[in-house]
């Protein structure tokens, strides 16, 4: 689900433009469907919802956005955390 238009993607490479374009807040991103935000039970209904706008989908994939996160992290090529 994409929480950014195409025109929206575009302004951002120009940074004279990205300041003055309509670009969504985070608030926007998780009402758009690009995030999945709440409880564990907020994220299950959710992932129905999805299952039944899609009845053949058989895996969704959900990662960690970028930027977010403890100043911690696991450094998956070592196996060591880093900081």
């Amino acid at each position: 689900m994409r929480a950014l238009t195409d025109e929206q993607i575009a302004a951002m490479r120009d940074p004279k433009l990205a300041a003055t374009t309509n670009l969504p807040r985070i608030e926007d991103a998780v009402e758009a469907g690009g995030f999945l935000t709440g409880t564990p039970t907020d994220i299950i209904e959710l992932l129905k919802a999805v299952e039944k706008r899609y009845p053949g989908l058989d895996r969704v994939v959900c990662s960690m956005a970028l930027g977010t996160g403890s100043p911690w992290h696991w450094n998956s090529w070592t196996g060591s955390r880093r900081k």
